[in-house]
């Protein structure tokens, strides 16, 4: 035994199969409902108060319905096997009831867990055990539930057959929740008592017996937690030995004597009621347990004495309680499961009434019977034999007060839900089937009814009445009886639908019987017994159809009994016989397969024609995809033509191609036989053109069209999966949308990381019987072109530009970097990132002062992918920024104190930013000083080396000239030696200051420029406005000596003053807001939207306010002259000491004299002009 509840299962059957004492089937209640409590009956019990009134209850004369509803309890539920293999047969018993139904039909559903697809069983053996065959070739594999079981029994009573029928949920009892097995799948049982099998069980075949041992070992067996223990254990044990062929070994009755019955006879059980532990009432000297014992042994002694088809039982013989220590109700109940052990036809409980309240007047006997609820045919009977009894007893002069029905008075009902007996012996009885009567003889405490009971002859009498009641009610015989027939015999054997005629001809006595039933069974499994009721021809003979579906489809010799029933339903046996059945097959050659698609190759029809004698045909249909076959089964339905047909959806298979069918013929007897093959094909979806449409590389966007997508059972959804065949594969699946006759969808190309190149698309189709298939697969390819890289030098080398083309899908590229560096110096390495314009192209510009290096420089360029990383793309690009060539270098002493340095013939491609000079005296190489020579116009440059700056040392000096191109190119272009403070002082004609400061032209100073110098650079532009031949600068030497004169007074340079007002006035020309008579040569006030600013009465005076003006920008030192720039205050003061930053977007102050971009750099370059004239 493999777990607990194993071991409880069979010490269970061992109690039932060999407890000492008789086993009785207690029949169950209905499931739901209270348990039937048997109680005493309550006839004189001392202290009760039952009057005559209480119990003048007359017979209720309901009748039974034709039908019944009936809600039986499920005993237990056996599966034969946990897990079976298709083809393979599952068997499935179930027990329900009482035991003594007798199952007409039954459908047992069950539920397969994986697919949810219910399959039913059908009872193919009508009689009390219900047996279900499943065929696993007609269902799928999975784990199978029991769900639910529906029935239908039948009850002989004397007025005829009743029906009941019912349906219960097996998962909704408790223990019965999940039954399950496995079709081709294995099974885990929990909480159910797992059984081995039985097969390899030691059986004596002598004996062919099973023990409880034994029958503990069998497959699954499930008992309900609700069900009473002795009864299940001792019909499972019956039922399983049927299942093997088998019998059980139980206990007979300790007092029953087969011998003292023979055919026919009554067996009437006489109750004496109350026994000296069970007192009954007592008055006038009378008790009533001395009496009853009395009058039940007069009783039997007349019926066996004058009866000769009768067996009496007594339920007690003595005074002694026959179930020592119990109480009244289940000693009542004991004698009633006594009764019932011997077979009894009839049970009598005999007893005297009382009031309970000293002398009475009532008077007299009364008999209580069995309502017509459930088993009625107890009650029928039990209310014949009550008259017969009442009758009897008034001819004795005791005055008749009717037969009675006493129905339960606190709702208490039986298995089908309908009212119970009051009474416990009646109602118990009741259960097993047994007619049972309370005989009230009469009141002890009625003085006139005493003194009768006073006299033993009168007991006597009163036992004689009984008995005559009895014999009268079931027409007991004074003599014997003979039954019998002349012939016995067996026709119309049917080998094909398995069944044969029975005939009994010549039955007698004709006037005694009321009908006659065969009993059949095959002489291999007697188990398979089924009663038939037989049709009454008239004169003696009776005819039955027997068939083998009631015999578990048994072939081979059948044994059929005779019996005749009486009025009073005993049986008589009359003759038997045997006859010999065996199965005829169908013949495979009368019967042809059509196999029929519909236009819309949804469904395909099967038909078999010319299957005469097959009680099932099935289809096996198979379809093969891929190297995969799918199969599944349909049963046929049969036609009034004789054809048989079934429908197969091609939905159920999801499959196009060729549908193989091979149809199977089942006999009666359930064989099946291959018999016919088909075949019909299937097609499935297809589709025409596929082409790309609407690229949009930009966005990395392009979409696809189908075209001629059909299906014969229309198209249920297009899908495309779309793969890149080149770089990264990546696979994604797109449902197309209906556009009219086509099918389109959008394809996103970052799903496959903006490759280009081939694409490969797979149009994948479901039709409308949920085929998907792949019908087309085409490529395309998106160009690709190799990315262009390119650098330029720009702006005389000050600037490199770099473009990067042809990168891909815009969309793609997040970003372009370029890496530049300088391979001949080997620089560091520095990236800038580039802007894409509105072609697509990226690009960057580099400055060559952020390297400060002539030579080769290397650019690699870099996409920034959308995973934010960047890989290097195209040819790295090279490019040459040239070097700084030539030089000369003139040196010419100054005075004792400095020389001067002129530098000229500088070579370079770029702007030359500054030319600096380091010198130092060769007597003292320490006292080094760099200075920055002056632009003097026309390529020359000149510093002033002074002995102040060298601890004042005189004599000889080393020199460099280190040159600065505007890209930051530096190189020490002249190496020399010169002479430094041993001349005189010696003037030349150009001022001696150096306007420039750290490489900026300032503002303040004196000025650099002569008269004749600016006079020349106006002239070369344009000639002098007759306007100011009247006014104090009539030429325009006299206008330059105005500007030298105003500015040395300020200590401005003239030439930047000068510069300016050119620029400002168009060479004195004007044009703008300010006019030529405002002597306004700066724009003083002129600050836009048509204001023409302020206005001077000279020209002295307007140049003076402009100089003013920019002395105000340049430094913080107060006006030599009286401020006439009425804007003086307006500027913030020492913000542009440069003519640099005269421009705001130049100044780092964010001040400045206009608005305009280089508006200091235009006039600086003005001035070179002008210097160099």
């Amino acid at each position: 035994m493999k777990n607990k509840v194993k071991h409880i299962l069979a010490m269970l059957l061992a109690l039932c199969l060999f407890a000492e004492t008789p086993l009785t089937a207690i029949p169950v209640l209905a499931e739901g409902t209270d348990e039937v409590t048997v109680t005493d009956v309550s006839e004189t019990v001392s202290g009760a108060d039952i009057s005559a009134q209480t119990k003048q209850e007359t017979l209720s004369g309901n009748q039974p319905a034709s039908v019944k509803e009936a809600d039986l309890l499920l005993n237990y539920l056996y599966v034969e096997n946990m897990y079976i293999e298709s083809p393979a047969a599952e068997k499935i018993y179930v027990s329900a009831g009482s035991g003594q139904e007798q199952f007409t039909k039954a459908v047992l559903t069950m539920q397969n867990k994986e697919t949810g697809e219910s399959t039913e069983a059908s009872l193919a053996e009508p009689g009390k055990d219900l047996v279900f065959t499943l065929d696993s070739s007609t269902c799928g594999a999975g784990i199978y539930q029991i769900k639910e079981l529906s029935y239908t029994y039948e009850e002989e009573t004397a007025e005829g057959t009743v029906s009941y029928a019912g349906n219960m949920d097996i998962t909704q009892i408790p223990g019965m929740e999940d039954i399950c097995f496995g079709i081709d799948r294995e099974v885990a049982v929990e909480n159910t008592v797992a059984l081995e099998d039985f097969a390899d069980a030691q059986v004596e075949a002598d004996t062919q017996s099973i023990s409880a041992e034994e029958a503990a070992e069998l497959p699954i067996v499930r008992i309900s937690q609700s069900t009473d223990a002795q009864m299940t254990g001792q019909q499972l044990a019956q039922a399983i030995a049927r299942a093997k062929g088998l019998t059980v070994q139980t206990q007979a009755a300790d007092d029953l004597d087969s011998d003292q019955i023979s055919a026919g006879s009554v067996v009437v059980v006489l109750d004496a009621g109350h026994d000296d532990s069970h007192a009954g009432t007592r008055a006038n000297g009378l008790t009533e347990e001395s009496m009853t014992i009395k009058v039940a042994n007069y009783c039997k002694e007349y019926l066996e004495a004058n009866y000769t088809n009768v067996v009496v039982y007594m339920t007690r013989t003595s005074g002694a309680c026959p179930h020592p220590g119990t109480s009244s109700t289940d000693d009542n109940a004991a004698r009633v499961d006594y009764a019932h052990s011997v077979g009894a036809d009839m049970y009598v409980s005999i007893h005297f009434n009382s009031t309970g309240v000293g002398a009475t007047t009532a008077t007299g006997a009364m008999v209580f019977y069995p309502n017509s609820n459930y088993n009625n045919d107890a009650g029928s009977k039990g209310s014949v034999v009550a008259s017969k009894i009442i009758e009897q007893l008034a001819k004795l002069g005791l005055k008749n007060n009717g037969i009675k029905i006493r129905n339960s008075e606190d709702n208490t009902t039986y298995p089908d839900g309908s009212l119970a007996d009051y009474y416990g012996v009646i109602r118990r009885s009741k259960l097993y089937g047994i007619p049972a009567i309370i005989v009230e003889h009469a009141f002890v405490n009625n003085p006139s009814d005493a003194a009768f009971l006073s006299s033993e002859d009168n007991l006597k009498k009163l036992g004689v009445a009984d008995a005559l009641g009895i014999a009268s009610a079931w027409n007991l015989s004074t003599e014997e009886v003979e039954y019998d027939a002349d012939d016995l015999f067996v026709s119309d054997v049917d080998g094909v639908n398995g069944s044969f005629k029975i005939t009994l001809k010549g039955a007698t006595p004709t006037d005694r019987i009321a009908s006659v039933k065969f009993k059949v069974y095959p002489t291999s499994d007697s188990s398979a017994s089924y009663v038939y009721t037989a049709t009454d021809e008239g004169k003696g003979t009776y005819t039955a159809t027997a068939n083998v579906a009631n015999h578990n489809k048994e072939t081979g010799t059948y044994k059929i009994i005779a019996y005749a029933y009486d009025a009073m339903g005993k049986k008589h046996q009359l003759r038997s016989t045997t006859t010999k059945i065996e199965e005829q097959k169908a013949d495979p050659l009368t019967m042809k397969l059509t196999a029929k698609l519909n236009r819309k190759q949804t469904i395909a029809t099967l038909a078999l024609t010319g299957a005469k004698g097959a009680a099932k045909v099935f289809y096996k249909v198979s379809v093969k995809e891929n190297g995969r076959t799918t199969r599944k089964t349909y049963n046929a339905e049969l036609q009034d033509n004789g054809s048989w047909l079934s429908s197969v959806k091609i939905a159920d298979f999801k499959k196009a191609g060729t549908y193989e069918v091979v149809a199977y013929s089942k006999s009666y007897f359930g064989t099946a036989t291959k018999v016919a093959t088909g075949s019909f094909t299937v097609d499935g979806p297809s589709v025409g053109a596929v082409t790309v449409r609407k690229i949009n590389l930009n966005k990395g966007t392009f979409r696809l069209r189908l075209k001629n997508v059909a299906s014969a059972s229309k198209v249920k959804s297009v899908k495309v999966k779309v793969r890149n065949l080149e770089g990264k594969k990546k696979t994604k699946t797109y449902t197309a949308k209906k556009n009219g006759s086509y099918y389109d969808l959008s394809v996103a190309m970052k799903d496959y990381g903006y490759a280009l190149g081939k694409y490969r698309f797979t149009v994948q189709v479901t039709d409308g019987n949920g085929i998907t298939k792949d019908v087309k697969v085409v490529t395309y390819t998106f160009e690709k072109k190799d990315p262009v890289i390119t650098a330029k030098l720009k702006s005389k080398e000050t600037k490199l530009l770099l473009t990067a083309e042809n990168l891909g899908i815009a969309a793609a590229v997040k970003g372009v970097r370029f890496r530049v560096y300088n391979v001949d110096a080997g620089s560091k390495k520095k990236n800038y990132e580039a802007k894409r314009d509105a072609k697509g192209a990226f690009k960057a510009t580099v400055k060559i002062s952020d390297f400060g290096m002539s030579g080769t420089y290397k650019i690699q360029a870099y996409v920034k992918g959308t995973n934010g990383k960047y890989t290097k793309v195209g040819k790295a690009q090279k490019v040459e920024v040239s070097d700084i060539l030539g030089g000369e270098a003139v040196s010419r002493e100054k005075n004792e104190t400095g020389s001067y340095l002129t530098v000229s013939s500088i070579s370079a491609n770029t702007v030359v930013e500054k030319v600096e000079v380091k010198a130092w005296p060769v007597e003292k190489t320490k006292a080094k000083y760099t200075y920055k020579a002056s632009d003097r116009g026309n390529g020359k440059y000149r510093a002033l080396i002074q002995t102040k700056n060298h601890d004042n040392i005189k004599g000889e000096y080393r020199y460099q000239v280190i040159v600065t191109g505007k890209n930051g190119v530096s190189k020490v272009l002249l190496k020399g030696k010169m002479t430094v403070g041993d001349a005189s002082d010696n003037q030349d004609d150009y001022p001696d200051d150096d306007p420039y400061v750290d490489g900026k032209y300032t503002i303040t100073g004196s000025s650099t420029v002569t008269v004749s110098q600016m006079v020349s650079y106006y002239q070369s532009r344009t000639f002098y406005p007759s306007f100011y031949g009247g006014s104090d600068a009539a030429t325009i030497k006299k206008f330059c000596q105005i500007y030298l004169d105003e500015c040395k007074a300020e200590n401005i340079r003239a030439e930047v003053a000068f510069a300016q007002a050119m620029k400002e006035t168009n060479f004195l020309r004007f044009g703008g807001d300010v006019s030529i008579t405002q002597y306004n040569f700066a724009g003083i006030g002129a600050v836009g939207g048509g204001a023409k600013g302020q206005s001077f009465s000279s020209v002295r005076l307007g140049i003076r306010a402009q100089i003013q003006h920019l002395k105000a920008y340049a430094n913080y030192d107060a006006l030599n002259n009286g401020c006439v720039d009425p804007r003086f205050t307006y500027v913030s003061r020492g913000t542009a000491p440069y003519v640099e930053w005269l421009g705001i977007p130049d100044n780092p102050y964010g001040k400045g004299w206009a608005t305009a971009q280089n508006y200091g750099s235009s006039i600086l370059q003005m001035i070179k002009d002008i210097k160099s004239r």
